[in-house]
């Protein structure tokens, strides 16, 4: 069970929280990803921590730009581009 404790601020580190899911929305945007899917969601833990939640399909989509993003740096080819 999770408890939150009233009076205690959990707009802050929301807002904080829904900052960074903007500029992951705005990156993934960046990348070409469709952003329907890419899905970040703003989120106060019960500790009252900035939490940013993904959605599994857009996290899945994000992963592979992010491998792909690092073979390129390091000059690899796609494994499919033989």
């Amino acid at each position: 069970m999770t408890l939150f404790v009233p009076g205690f601020d959990y707009v802050s580190p929301w807002r904080e929280a829904n900052e960074v899911a903007r500029e992951l929305i705005a990156a993934a945007e960046e990348l070409g990803l469709d952003v329907r899917v890419v899905r970040a969601v703003a989120h106060t833990g019960p500790r009252g921590e900035p939490v940013v939640w993904l959605y599994l399909d857009g996290s899945r989509l994000l992963a592979l730009k992010l491998r792909e993003a690092a073979r390129e740096r390091r000059g690899e080819r796609h494994p499919r581009a033989s």
